[in-house]
């Protein structure tokens, strides 16, 4: 479903190049096993046939679950959370556009504090886009 309303929603405009899930902590991740984001994007990027990049940001800190805390308890959260693979600056011209994906989208601290992280590497030209399968 999320597929078919992103082609409505860019019937006019050119998808992105590239999808980004949104990364958990390897510790998180064998607590889990699995990534919702990374499922959800791997998905995508076979409806839509964009590529899919999982490893370009890590999730460095471990950090707290973000549910139950304030705006700013979750920046500090986040802070220096994720780390992003210096190759990223070899995507560009190829890539002008990336979609972050994340499963559930609150208060968009996650996405802005990953969105953040990337910019410093990329040129002010790459569009940044966000999608989620619901908004919390």
């Amino acid at each position: 479903l999320l597929a078919e309303q992103i082609r409505v929603v860019y019937r006019d405009h050119p998808l992105p190049d590239l999808l980004v899930p949104v990364p958990l902590h390897s510790n998180k991740l064998r607590r889990r096993g699995y990534n919702q984001s990374l499922l959800v994007a791997r998905q995508l990027s076979h409806e839509l046939g964009i590529g899919l990049n999982a490893t370009l940001v890590q999730r460095t800190r471990n950090t707290r679950p973000q549910q139950g805390l304030g705006a700013v308890q979750r920046r500090l959260n986040l802070r220096g959370a994720f780390k992003v693979d210096p190759a990223i600056t070899q995507l560009h011209p190829a890539v002008q556009r990336i979609a972050l994906i994340d499963d559930v989208v609150t208060t968009m601290t996650t996405a802005n504090t990953l969105a953040k992280a990337l910019r410093k590497h990329l040129p002010a030209s790459t569009q940044l886009h966000l999608w989620a399968l619901a908004r919390a």
